[in-house]
C-alpha cells in the first residue's frame, strides 16, 4: 500500500482532513475522542516521516506534531454551524441558522448595528431545515447631542424618534431674527433618539425642539 510522505504539520493536517484514516471518524461518533487520537496516531505511523526519523516515540513526542493532531480532531468534533443574513427578505431582515445555534457565533457574525436581541424564541424552521430568526436593527439614544453626556440606551430602532433640535449656540440669532427658520440651512440638528430623552427635551424646550418623525 502507497504511503504518504509526511515531513510538516501541515503534511499531517492535509493527511488526517483528506485521507480520513480508519477508526477516527467511528471513535469520534461515539464521542470516544482518545481512541480517535489512537487511531489518527497510528494511521500517521505507517506513513513516511523522514523528518523526525523511524523512532515513532520520539516523532509524536514532538509538542507541534501532537497539537496538529488534537486539534485536527477537535475541529472534527465542533459543531458545524451555517450561517446567511438577509438583510433585505419578504419577510423582512432575518438570519437563516443550519446547525446546532449557538447564539453568541450567530450574534458575531451579524453586520454592526443589527442582533436578533429577544427573537431567539421567535424562530421559525423552513423546509430545507434551516432556522430563521428575525433581525432588529439596534441603535444607540443621540440625545447626548444636547445633553453634552453620552446616553447609555440602545435597542431596536423602533422604540426611537427623530428630534430636530437648534444647538445653543445659534439661538440668540435666531430670536433675533424672529424665527427659526428651516431646517437644515438653519443649523438645526436631527438625530435619532430614545422615545422618552427626546419627548423630554421637547417638553424641556418646545420653542427649539421637535419630533419631526416616529417608526412606521
Amino acid at each position: 500500500m502507497a504511503t504518504t510522505i509526511i515531513s510538516s504539520t501541515a503534511d499531517i493536517r492535509a493527511y488526517l482532513d483528506n485521507a480520513n484514516p480508519d477508526g477516527i471518524q467511528e471513535a469520534l461518533s461515539s464521542g470516544q475522542y482518545g481512541l480517535a487520537l489512537d487511531a489518527a496516531t497510528e494511521a500517521l505511523r505507517a506513513q513516511d516521516h523522514p523528518r523526525w526519523g523511524t523512532d515513532w516515540s520520539d516523532w509524536l513526542a514532538a509538542d507541534t506534531v501532537r497539537a496538529v493532531v488534537t486539534a485536527a480532531i477537535a475541529e472534527a468534533t465542533e459543531p458545524q454551524v451555517e450561517i446567511e443574513v438577509e438583510l433585505v427578505s419578504a419577510v423582512g431582515p432575518r438570519v437563516l441558522v443550519a446547525g446546532d445555534v449557538d447564539t453568541a457565533q450567530v450574534e458575531g457574525a451579524l453586520p454592526e448595528g443589527w442582533t436578533v436581541g429577544d427573537n431567539w424564541s421567535n424562530g421559525v424552521r423552513l423546509t430545507d431545515g434551516r432556522m430563521s430568526y428575525p433581525l432588529v436593527h439596534e441603535v444607540r439614544c443621540g440625545c447626548g447631542e444636547w445633553t453634552g453626556v453620552r446616553c447609555d440606551w440602545s435597542g431596536s430602532e423602533n422604540e426611537t424618534v427623530l428630534i430636530e433640535f437648534m444647538p445653543v449656540h445659534l439661538r440668540a440669532s435666531h430670536s433675533a431674527a424672529g424665527n427659526r427658520g428651516v431646517y437644515p440651512v438653519n443649523g438645526a440638528l436631527r438625530v435619532r433618539a430614545e422615545r422618552s430623552c427626546a419627548e423630554a427635551e421637547v417638553t424641556a424646550e418646545p420653542d427649539w425642539a421637535t419630533i419631526v418623525d416616529e417608526p412606521s
